[in-house]
């Protein structure tokens, strides 16, 4: 269990360094045409811009996935398929949780309207409003970013920890709740949400064995955030 602690907060740090760096280098350029621009307040403003976000993204994704396959190769056990769980699955077990996904998603639109919660956080809003290039933002929310939370959460840690003392539950609950620090940005509602959804992912990822469920309905759950973003920008 240790050892894919370290070996976790090792990805997790790679993660953070590369994308510090991209922020870096956005404020580096905005400080450099604008001395007299405060170096925090730079910063600040930065760290939600949609662009810059999209840019992290497709920096760490194919970075830290690497760096994840060379840490399991570096432990001599099973092989990379076998131990991110690359495992095809039939079309009809992939439909099945597909449709688990849309409901959880229902339900959290249906509870999100009766606690009064707001329709769309403002995080999601102004990182829209500042992505510039729509369709690779959409590409970076649907496809990338959740290529690596998968590989890592449910692909990379789940298997360490399920072999573990924790056992399989315990890998379902620790890895959601990892995954759901990965998204202080949002508020309470949209975290207790988010841990849920981990919870949802990890039991797919246990019954089948495989990664592709819970990345596919990761995929599609952005999918359904995006088009609702969309939608409600369209209203505004």
């Amino acid at each position: 269990m240790w050892g894919t602690v370290g070996w976790g907060l090792l990805v997790a740090g790679v993660f953070t360094i590369l994308q510090g760096l991209v922020l870096a280098g956005f404020v580096a350029s905005e400080v450099a045409s604008n001395p007299d621009a405060d170096l925090y307040a730079a910063a600040r403003g930065l760290g939600g811009n949609g662009f810059v976000m999209t840019l992290a993204t497709f920096v760490t994704t194919p970075l830290c996935i690497g760096l994840i396959a060379l840490l399991v190769r570096l432990r001599k056990g099973p092989t990379i398929a076998r131990y991110l769980g690359l495992k095809a699955i039939a079309p009809r077990t992939m439909l099945f949780w597909l449709g688990i996904v849309t409901l959880f998603a229902l339900i959290a639109e249906f509870l999100a309207h009766l606690l009064g919660r707001p329709y769309m956080p403002d995080f999601m809003v102004d990182a829209y409003a500042t992505a510039y290039f729509a369709p690779l933002f959409w590409l970076a929310i649907i496809v990338a970013a959740p290529l690596f939370e998968e590989v890592f959460f449910r692909g990379f840690l789940f298997e360490g920890f399920q072999h573990s003392r924790l056992g399989p539950l315990g890998a379902v609950f620790l890895t959601s709740l990892a995954w759901t620090i990965l998204h202080v940005q949002y508020g309470a509602y949209e975290l207790g949400t988010i841990f849920g959804l981990g919870v949802v992912f990890g039991v797919a990822r246990l019954k089948t064995q495989s990664i592709y469920p819970p990345l596919a309905m990761h995929s599609l759950f952005n999918l359904f955030a995006m088009a609702q973003l969309v939608s409600y920008l369209g209203r505004a």
